[in-house]
């Protein structure tokens, strides 16, 4: 008879210590690394939403155009099919996005999280 071996092993990660943090510390706030790897994140969510904001303005131009009647009811439609689909695929990737963002931080630290939307939308306003 041959025994099975049912041994779960876990080598972590090479070179990190017991109970260390990459991205958060244990009270929820983003080490140095955690705000370069959740900035990355909200940037991509902040790209995809000026996309859509750009589409759905193009989208009121074009029923403007319709209405009008500087373009044909047929004309608007087939646009306003491609606009759509793009559209579709602004806000299927901005929500793959927001989740991603959201599972990689604890519920409990969701303070941090709200702290660092408020911190990183400040330093764009900063900039601009």
């Amino acid at each position: 008879m041959t025994e099975q071996n049912s041994t779960l092993i876990h080598y972590g990660i090479p070179g990190q210590k017991w109970g260390e943090r990459n991205y958060q510390y244990e009270d929820g706030s983003l080490t140095p690394e955690g705000l370069r790897r959740y900035r990355h994140l909200t940037n991509k969510i902040d790209k995809y939403h000026n996309k859509l904001n750009k589409r759905l303005r193009k989208q009121s131009k074009l029923y403007e155009k319709h209405y009008s009647g500087d373009m044909s009811l047929e004309e608007m439609d087939k646009k306003d099919r491609k606009l759509q689909k793009k559209i579709i695929k602004a806000i299927a990737k901005i929500s793959k996005y927001e989740r991603k963002l959201m599972s990689e931080i604890d519920v409990e630290s969701l303070d941090a999280y709200n702290d660092f939307i408020i911190q990183n939308s400040l330093e764009k306003v900063k900039l601009k």
